[in-house]
């Protein structure tokens, strides 16, 4: 059986010449270059959601907004007189970016919530993509699951604050 002396200087340690200064801790683990492309990409398209968002006037009425980039009225709104789950939220977006936030808000909360998440990519998403950040093995999938499920909750709940203000 071949066994280690445990007096035996380290490998690391025999290497090094007396009176060298020690060796210098691991570097962490960098993002993959798919990871830092991912957050690169996610911050160009929110900076473009918010910078549209900006420029487009936001309806009176609370929505419909959409309108003025040549979409159509809601769909389900014509056909329920009642707002969709997403009724609204360019509206919110075009409140926040004009720093109306209470208005963004009050109009579609799901949407003002999804404004800040853009706002978040926009913001952080070049200096992680620059800096190779491993944000993804920070996360865990169910932290991931938990934020999926908040958001959802979000626009159900959004929905039924906008379907109660509808009915009344």
């Amino acid at each position: 059986m071949n066994r280690k002396d445990p007096h035996a200087p380290s490998p690391a340690r025999a290497a090094a010449s007396p009176g060298a200064p020690p060796a210098s801790p691991p570097r962490p683990p960098r993002a993959s270059t798919r990871e830092r492309l991912f957050f690169l990409v996610a911050a160009v398209l929110a900076a473009t959601v918010l910078a549209l968002a900006f420029r487009l006037e936001p309806d009176p009425r609370g929505l419909g907004t959409h309108e003025r980039l040549g979409l159509p009225p809601c769909g389900f709104q014509l056909w329920t007189d009642l707002p969709c789950p997403s009724c609204g939220m360019t509206t919110a977006f075009a409140l926040a970016a004009r720093g109306r936030l209470a208005a963004a808000a009050i109009t579609q909360p799901a949407g003002f919530v999804i404004f800040l998440v853009a706002v978040a990519f926009a913001l952080a998403g070049p200096p992680i993509a620059a800096l190779g950040v491993p944000i993804a093995a920070r996360v865990t999938p169910a932290a991931s699951r938990r934020a999926a499920l908040s958001l959802l909750l979000t626009i159900l709940l959004a929905w039924a604050f906008n379907v109660l203000r509808a009915l009344r």
